[in-house]
């Protein structure tokens, strides 16, 4: 399962994006479930749970400014696991670098957006809706 994971994120890196362009990484679904989650009234409501893993190549250095973003396409709220590498998250206009092992989440609505400090990072999300 491990060897699969890797090559599955390693797929990106055969095709790097042009360096201006603004990109969508793509994400794979490693996990999907409905539960029941008990209301405030006791009743049992469907909630739907996706975990993805998206790779984020880079560029084997720290991004210039200006340099182009990759965008996540969820929004929802998600929980975000940096799995490895480093990176600079923007939502709402605000930057936060971090490292591998970090965990963050992104409030519904919000766009996160990527740049790769090194050559690739890892990211893993995981989405609770209905």
């Amino acid at each position: 399962m491990r060897k699969w994971l890797i090559a599955l994120t390693a797929l990106p890196l055969l095709c790097p994006p042009a360096a201006s362009e603004e990109t969508v990484a793509p994400g794979n679904i490693v996990f999907e479930a409905t539960t029941k989650n008990v209301d405030r009234n006791g009743a049992a409501q469907d909630v739907r749970i996706t975990t993805y893993v998206w790779s984020f190549p880079g560029r084997g250095r720290s991004p210039a400014p200006g340099e182009a973003l990759q965008e996540v396409p969820l929004r929802g709220f998600y929980i975000a696991h940096l799995l490895s590498g480093t990176i600079a998250a923007t939502t709402d206009d605000q930057a936060v670098e971090y490292k591998s092992g970090a965990y963050w989440s992104v409030k519904p609505g919000a766009t996160m957006r990527i740049r790769t400090i090194g050559e690739l990072a890892v990211i893993e999300t995981i989405v609770v809706g209905k």
